[in-house]
């Protein structure tokens, strides 16, 4: 079953990118560079929002989450980490672990050397190496602040609910029926989120200011990729292509010795798909320039509105003082008493 704190968090937070997402579009087709094909990059935008918010929706809100379960609530409100890994830091885990293996390998270092492939275990394959890793990295952290937040959402409101049934039973008349409140009605109240906030950061606005850092860290580190990869691609030279083309149809270990030759169709068609990359990457109009365009942007507007949305939950709480009695009387039930 999906954890129920797990999608209440992301339901928010998919409707809050989405609502990033649109208003960055609608910035950025307004610039002087769009407006010769404003039509065009609408078109890329509404692309661009259909396809994130159907894979999304599918993957986000319809598949099971019990990837991250490795923390629990002890009985004096603390946050205790489970020995055994969660699923989570285990893909994590083995994906680093793959990634920084690879350069090293037998494959690069003898095989793909004598087919000529030479390129794939020099700086090409360090700078991916190196950026695959820095975007796991902040994956991790922003995975591990999710598991947090999600763990305090689910404990505050199973504790909420605890003391309000308790007061709502305590004051029912004999034989009254009493309308009881679910844990999963108050994952949106407010006192649940502000608890929970507060517990994820310890009360601690560095620890909340490094928490944004992350998540906004990761979703440059993913768009960065998606364009160094386009860019490594175009600068792709023939030989290579041929030395690759020839590694894989060739039945024995060698090099070729006929390059440009026994490959020029295919030469010819990836020159034309490598330019048709250079236009829509560098041009205004094109595609692959809006994709990355108008995430950047939308990482902007996400970031921002999420900070804006921790400001706003904990401003009736301005003081740490404040902060430390709200989350004592939290604790206690002060707070769900009539």
């Amino acid at each position: 079953m999906s954890s129920p704190g797990y999608l209440s968090i992301a339901v928010s937070e998919l409707e809050r990118y989405m609502s990033a997402l649109e208003i960055a579009c609608e910035i950025l087709r307004h610039k002087p560079e769009h407006a010769e094909h404003y039509e065009r990059t609408k078109t890329i935008h509404d692309l661009v929002q259909t396809t994130i918010q159907l894979y999304a929706t599918d993957y986000l809100l319809s598949h099971e989450k019990n990837i991250f379960t490795s923390h629990r609530i002890t009985p004096d409100h603390k946050l205790n980490k489970h020995s055994e890994r969660s699923e989570w830091e285990r893909y994590l885990a083995g994906a680093r672990s793959l990634v920084g293996r690879v350069s090293n390998s037998y494959l690069f270092k003898s095989v793909f050397i004598s087919y000529g492939l030479e390129w794939l275990s020099g700086n090409v394959l360090k700078t991916l190496v190196v950026n695959v890793l820095a975007f796991l990295k902040y994956l991790e952290t922003t995975g591990n602040l999710l598991e947090t937040y999600m763990t305090w959402i689910e404990y505050g409101a199973s504790l909420a609910v605890q003391y309000i049934n308790a007061n709502a039973l305590a004051v029912a008349e004999e034989n009254e029926e009493v309308e009881l409140v679910e844990a999963s009605d108050l994952y949106t109240n407010i006192y649940v989120r502000a608890y929970a906030m507060l517990k994820t950061f310890n009360g601690d606005s560095k620890k909340a200011a490094t928490a944004l850092d992350a998540i906004n860290n990761t979703l440059a580190s993913f768009n960065h990729l998606i364009g160094l990869t386009q860019k490594l691609y175009i600068k792709i030279e023939p030989d290579v292509v041929e030395n690759t083309l020839h590694s894989l149809t060739s039945n024995r270990q060698s090099k070729p010795t006929y390059l440009g030759t026994k490959f020029a169709g295919l030469q010819e068609l990836n020159t034309k798909l490598q330019s048709l990359c250079k236009t829509s990457l560098e041009e205004p109009h094109g595609l692959l320039y809006n994709v990355r365009e108008v995430l950047d942007a939308a990482r902007q507007v996400y970031v921002s509105k999420l900070t804006d949305h921790i400001i706003e939950t904990l401003a009736f709480l301005p003081t740490e003082q404040k902060q430390e009695n709200f989350t004592r009387d939290f604790e206690l039930g002060n707070l769900w008493k009539d």
